[in-house]
Protein backbone atom coordinates (compact mmCIF):
# COMPACT_ATOMS: atom_id res chain seq x y z
CA UNK A 1 0.00 0.00 0.00
CA UNK A 2 1.23 3.10 -0.93
CA UNK A 3 -1.01 6.00 1.45
CA UNK A 4 -1.23 9.05 0.17
CA UNK A 5 0.05 12.09 2.72
CA UNK A 6 -1.28 11.32 6.21
CA UNK A 7 -3.64 13.52 7.85
CA UNK A 8 -4.41 16.29 5.45
CA UNK A 9 -8.07 15.09 4.81
CA UNK A 10 -11.13 17.27 5.44
CA UNK A 11 -13.75 16.12 7.95
CA UNK A 12 -16.09 15.41 5.10
CA UNK A 13 -12.83 13.47 3.35
CA UNK A 14 -14.17 9.76 3.86
CA UNK A 15 -14.44 7.99 0.72
CA UNK A 16 -11.55 6.00 0.19
CA UNK A 17 -10.28 5.72 -3.54
CA UNK A 18 -7.96 2.73 -4.71
CA UNK A 19 -5.80 3.94 -7.79
CA UNK A 20 -2.65 2.38 -9.10
CA UNK A 21 0.20 3.02 -11.19
CA UNK A 22 2.19 5.44 -9.48
CA UNK A 23 1.24 8.71 -11.22
CA UNK A 24 0.73 11.24 -8.54
CA UNK A 25 4.12 12.54 -8.08
CA UNK A 26 4.19 16.29 -7.28
CA UNK A 27 5.63 15.32 -3.68
CA UNK A 28 2.99 17.30 -2.27
CA UNK A 29 -0.30 16.63 -0.87
CA UNK A 30 -1.41 18.04 -3.57
CA UNK A 31 -1.31 14.09 -4.92
CA UNK A 32 -3.92 13.15 -2.62
CA UNK A 33 -4.62 12.74 1.28
CA UNK A 34 -5.36 9.64 3.80
CA UNK A 35 -6.55 9.94 7.43
CA UNK A 36 -4.81 7.42 9.35
CA UNK A 37 -7.78 5.23 10.53
CA UNK A 38 -8.55 4.76 6.68
CA UNK A 39 -4.90 3.66 6.41
CA UNK A 40 -5.42 0.82 9.15
CA UNK A 41 -8.99 0.22 7.75
CA UNK A 42 -7.47 -0.94 4.31
CA UNK A 43 -4.63 -2.93 5.81
CA UNK A 44 -7.16 -4.77 8.42
CA UNK A 45 -9.59 -5.63 5.66
CA UNK A 46 -6.86 -6.31 2.89
CA UNK A 47 -5.72 -9.30 5.16
CA UNK A 48 -9.67 -10.42 5.07
CA UNK A 49 -10.39 -10.09 1.14
CA UNK A 50 -8.45 -12.16 -1.34
CA UNK A 51 -8.68 -10.38 -4.17
CA UNK A 52 -5.97 -8.18 -2.11
CA UNK A 53 -3.60 -10.32 -2.39
CA UNK A 54 -0.68 -9.37 -4.59
CA UNK A 55 -1.40 -6.10 -5.30
CA UNK A 56 -0.06 -2.86 -4.88
CA UNK A 57 -2.07 0.32 -4.74
CA UNK A 58 -2.23 3.97 -4.20
CA UNK A 59 -4.46 5.33 -1.56
CA UNK A 60 -5.74 8.40 -1.38
CA UNK A 61 -9.39 9.63 0.49
CA UNK A 62 -12.01 11.80 -1.68
CA UNK A 63 -15.43 14.04 -0.52
CA UNK A 64 -17.51 11.60 0.80
CA UNK A 65 -18.92 9.41 2.75
CA UNK A 66 -16.99 5.82 4.29
CA UNK A 67 -17.90 2.53 1.99
CA UNK A 68 -19.05 -0.55 3.88
CA UNK A 69 -17.09 -2.81 1.87
CA UNK A 70 -13.86 -2.12 -0.08
CA UNK A 71 -14.34 -5.39 -1.75
CA UNK A 72 -15.09 -3.67 -4.95
CA UNK A 73 -12.23 -1.72 -4.52
CA UNK A 74 -10.06 -4.93 -4.22
CA UNK A 75 -10.97 -6.68 -7.31
CA UNK A 76 -11.15 -3.90 -9.23
CA UNK A 77 -7.14 -3.74 -9.44
CA UNK A 78 -4.53 -5.67 -11.37
CA UNK A 79 -2.09 -7.72 -9.29
CA UNK A 80 1.61 -7.73 -9.64
CA UNK A 81 3.11 -9.02 -12.11
CA UNK A 82 5.28 -11.61 -10.61
CA UNK A 83 9.01 -11.07 -10.65
CA UNK A 84 8.89 -7.42 -11.66
CA UNK A 85 9.91 -4.49 -9.09
CA UNK A 86 7.47 -2.56 -10.30
CA UNK A 87 3.75 -2.36 -9.41
CA UNK A 88 0.95 -2.96 -11.69
CA UNK A 89 0.11 0.22 -13.81
CA UNK A 90 3.65 1.52 -12.23
CA UNK A 91 5.56 3.48 -15.38
CA UNK A 92 8.51 1.15 -15.63
CA UNK A 93 11.89 2.31 -14.83
CA UNK A 94 10.55 5.96 -13.54
CA UNK A 95 13.37 8.16 -14.59
CA UNK A 96 15.00 9.97 -11.02
CA UNK A 97 14.59 13.30 -12.19
CA UNK A 98 11.05 12.53 -11.87
CA UNK A 99 11.09 11.41 -8.22
CA UNK A 100 10.51 13.67 -5.70
CA UNK A 101 13.19 16.01 -4.63
CA UNK A 102 12.44 14.59 -0.91
CA UNK A 103 13.12 10.96 -1.90
CA UNK A 104 16.29 12.05 -4.28
CA UNK A 105 18.30 14.01 -1.15
CA UNK A 106 17.48 10.89 1.27
CA UNK A 107 18.92 8.56 -1.51
CA UNK A 108 21.76 10.84 -1.84
CA UNK A 109 22.52 10.70 1.78
CA UNK A 110 22.09 7.12 1.85
CA UNK A 111 24.67 5.96 -1.25
CA UNK A 112 26.83 8.80 -0.08
CA UNK A 113 27.88 6.12 2.83
CA UNK A 114 26.80 9.07 5.41
CA UNK A 115 25.06 6.42 7.79
CA UNK A 116 26.95 4.40 9.44
CA UNK A 117 26.20 0.80 10.25
CA UNK A 118 24.23 0.09 13.44
CA UNK A 119 23.15 3.72 13.34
Amino acid sequence: MRPGWFAYTQPDQRSIVTLQGDRRQSGSPADGAIAWDQIARVLIESLHTDAADHQTLELVAEHGPDQDDLTTDFTSLAPDSAGSLDAAEDVVDLPMESEPKMFRDDLATITAGSLKAGD
